[in-house]
């Protein structure tokens, strides 16, 4: 049997490979609208799947800004709660500033310590003692009106009785009334004052002003005491009962002044120790 020769063996293969080349560019060229067409839509594939991704990260960064908005909020709203605290402090200091200065009473400012105001014997500490003169008897008053009376004194501190103690008693004049009495904490009611020993005879009614009659040798006259929310008759008796309204707030009590100078009261203030 007779072999083919080397020529046409390579003859064969070169055009074999030819006519795989030639096929491979038709396919090429056959299908390039193809091939654009699945770009196109690979393209669009991904635009969707990277759109989601897109607005992932726009809500990180969205969180991460309103986190840093909440700090920055935070210490703008802690930096003016400070601002206001300050303002109302210097309010406070300059209506004290203001009330020293006009009085003719020699003033010395203090400030409040361990109050103990819902105590049975309702107490506090103010920043002065002996040393700067503070001794016991010395009243104790606020720019809006009664406060206490120093009890005790050390160096540099000194225990004052607040107006709601039990012992506690000053003598007390109605405004623009000639109705005089003392007043005393209601130990009943826990929320008022009463004032003892006005005369059935003296006209009075709620709403007038109670203020320190100056009768006693500690406090000066015209201190504000309270405002009086009720009038009663104590029975069989020829004197009214009132009820008055303290001036002071204890519970917002912070500073104050030690009316120096002034002698205890040995009839009102005996049992007050």
């Amino acid at each position: 049997m007779a072999q083919p020769s080397n020529g046409f063996f390579g003859r064969d293969t070169l055009l074999g490979a030819f006519l795989l080349l030639l096929s491979i560019l038709i396919m090429v060229l056959r299908f390039d609208d193809g091939l654009s067409h699945l770009r196109q839509g690979a393209l669009s594939v991904v635009s969707r799947l990277e759109a989601p991704l897109s607005n992932v990260r726009v809500f990180r960064q969205a969180l991460n800004t309103n986190r840093q908005l909440q700090r920055q909020n935070i210490t703008l709203q802690d930096e003016l709660n400070r601002l206001r605290n300050a303002e109302t402090q210097n309010a406070i200091l300059r209506d004290l500033i203001n009330f020293q200065d006009g009085s003719p009473l020699d003033l010395l400012p203090v400030q409040f310590y361990a109050k103990s105001i819902f105590s049975p014997n309702p107490t506090g500490s103010i920043s002065a003692g002996a040393s700067m003169n503070v001794a016991v008897g010395n009243p104790v008053i606020h720019p809006f009106g009664v406060v206490g009376r120093v009890i005790l004194t050390t160096q540099n501190r000194a225990q004052v009785m607040f107006y709601s103690h039990p012992n506690f008693r000053v003598s007390a004049k109605i405004l623009d009334s000639r109705a005089t009495g003392i007043i005393r904490w209601d130990l009943q009611g826990n929320e008022s004052m009463i004032m003892d020993y006005v005369p059935l005879t003296i006209p009075v009614q709620v709403g007038q002003q109670v203020v320190t009659s100056g009768f006693s040798e500690s406090f000066p006259e015209n201190i504000p005491i309270g405002t009086i929310d009720a009038v009663e008759r104590y029975p069989d008796q020829s004197s009214w009962k009132l009820t008055v309204r303290p001036s002071v707030d204890l519970n917002r009590l912070a500073e104050g002044f030690v009316v120096l100078n002034q002698e205890a009261d040995p009839l009102l203030e005996e049992g007050s120790q």
